[in-house]
């Protein structure tokens, strides 16, 4: 068996072992990791949306960069 071959078991078994621990060691099932992860991308798609929604409104309020680059 040369280094390549060797490498690959050992690539694919250092998968095996990680994904068997993760499963071992999940605080919570795959339904409600899925849930979880699914409302997170939720309420960022909406953060992101309603960013976008102040930053086209200031826009076209005419707004300069630097009074756009503030915080409110």
């Amino acid at each position: 068996m040369n280094r390549t071959q060797r490498d690959l078991i050992l690539l694919a078994a250092g998968i095996g072992v990680g994904v068997g621990l993760g499963m071992l060691l999940a605080p919570r099932s795959g339904q409600e990791t899925r849930l979880a992860l699914t409302r997170s991308a939720n309420e960022a798609v909406g953060r992101g949306r309603g960013y976008w929604e102040r930053i086209r409104s200031r826009i076209a309020a005419g707004e300069s960069d630097e009074q756009l680059d503030t915080e409110e």
